[in-house]
């Protein structure tokens, strides 16, 4: 349903909701879990600690529900949707809570409580854009707060518009009035004011347009706003368009990607660094270990370094455990032979250049560790197509560049379904299925993936 919001104010009310949501909540939770004494168990609390929490929580709740009531005059009100955004915030504020309360060492938060906070806090959050969503719906219905337009210009292509929304009146879009182009007269302005209309669509050749510069102008600083269908210019498949002023001149940005989606990997690339810093610290035993057996065994180097490609063709230096002879890179032109991938990429099943330490390291990926040092330096990412070699980038078709318009990943999509198993093109395709549906949940549900792939042992 499309609905004409009330958005400034409703937006705030929204928030405050939340909010106050939030807070009963929160110290609802403590009361329950008050409650809640196992056998032989006192619940001990420190005040100072909870209430650090609680001003933590607020904070970020507040920040993920602001962006997510953001005005958007043809946002869709569907409760499945609702329920989405409602259950992805509190994943991320479930994340940056276990990551905070990590970070501050001594704080000791009772894990019950956190339990109870997120199911209650997600539950009343639910409930209460069910309550909205059923508000919003009767208003559409009877006949208020929907967004009037008028439609001028090819009645063919307009027609089917028309029959898409008399299909879904639950949207909130009620057409006025369909005119053609010939109607676009000096007097349009005054024709809409008496309609009382919000939005006016216009579908028209770009030449015949040029002539109505000046009534659009009008119509706009009048507060009217006006949408202009750019299908006769040109038919854009699966891209997202966005309009660019750089001074006086105006652009149409096309991109693969939502606008939004750029904003999110910012907090994803966020979370990267601060996990790979956790990561490095749990993890610098295994690191120890390793870089003595290698030293012992095979002598320097410890670690293997090679330029990549990163994100938007940068060069950078990947690190890994050595898991090869020194003289590898050498004896790869006389194994091309074997190679069992097609397309650019090398790989062989059993590579006779790998040692027997080098093989167990792949077996596991524990070869892969040190690029925690990579995604702390802001290089990769935990997921993401894996890094390709400059050599492997010159041999690309133009469709594979795209893969590199995220950064290099730890992980893929790739390497959770079939790895060593897949051909070059499927692996292209998966790397691109990836960036178009890419979310923060898709990288936790594809690291939770990674985890059984990694104790099968089936790397090469």
């Amino acid at each position: 349903m499309f609905y004409k919001k009330k958005i400034n104010s409703e937006k705030i009310y929204i928030v405050i909701f939340d909010l106050l949501i939030t807070v009963f909540s929160f110290w609802f939770s403590f009361y329950l879990r008050s409650l809640i004494i196992w056998k032989g168990e006192e619940f001990h609390y420190n005040p100072q600690y909870y209430n650090i929490v609680f001003l933590f929580i607020l904070v970020v709740w507040y920040f993920l529900y602001s962006k997510t009531n953001e005005e958007d005059v043809f946002k869709g009100i569907y409760f499945r949707k609702e329920i989405f955004e409602v259950v992805v915030n509190n994943f991320y504020g479930t994340l940056f809570l276990f990551t905070f309360i990590f970070l501050i060492k001594g704080f000791i938060i009772s894990r019950v409580f956190i339990v109870i906070f997120i199911l209650l806090n997600t539950s009343l959050l639910l409930f209460e854009r069910r309550i909205l969503y059923n508000y919003r719906l009767k208003k559409v219905r009877e006949g208020k707060n929907v967004f009037k337009i008028v439609l001028i210009g090819d009645s063919n292509y307009f027609e089917k518009m028309k029959d898409l929304i008399d299909k879904n009146t639950d949207w909130g879009i009620k057409i006025i009035k369909i005119l053609k182009i010939e109607d676009f007269g000096k007097d349009i302005l005054n024709e809409l004011k008496s309609m009382h209309v919000d939005g006016l669509f216009i579908s028209s050749e770009k030449e015949r347009l040029e002539n109505f510069n000046e009534q659009i102008t009008n119509i706009v600083e009048s507060g009217i706003k006006v949408y202009l269908n750019i299908d006769p210019l040109f038919k854009p498949k699966k891209f997202f368009l966005y309009i660019e002023k750089f001074k006086e001149f105006n652009f149409i940005e096309m991109t693969t990607l939502k606008r939004d989606v750029y904003q999110k990997l910012q907090l994803k690339y966020l979370l990267d660094k601060i996990f790979a810093f956790l990561f490095l610290i749990l993890l610098s035993p295994i690191f120890l270990i390793v870089s003595i057996v290698i030293l012992l065994l095979y002598g320097k180097p410890i670690f293997f370094v090679q330029e990549r490609v990163g994100i938007n063709g940068e060069i950078f230096k990947i690190i890994k455990f050595r898991t090869m002879e020194k003289d590898a890179e050498e004896k790869k032109v006389l194994l091309k032979e074997k190679n069992q991938m097609n397309g650019p990429v090398f790989k062989i099943e059993r590579d006779p250049r790998i040692t027997p330490f080098g093989r167990f390291l792949r077996k596991y990926s524990i070869d892969e560790l040190p690029q925690l040092i990579n995604i702390l330096k802001g290089e990769m990412s935990f997921v993401g197509p894996r890094p390709p070699l400059p050599s492997e980038v010159k041999e690309y078709d133009f469709w594979h560049r795209r893969r590199l318009s995220f950064k290099p990943g730890l992980t893929c999509l790739w390497q959770i379904s079939g790895r060593n198993n897949i051909d070059f093109v499927d692996w292209m395709k998966k790397d691109l299925e990836y960036i178009d549906n890419w979310s923060l949940l898709y990288d936790f549900i594809i690291i939770l993936k990674t985890i059984p792939e990694v104790l099968k042992g089936n790397g090469w």
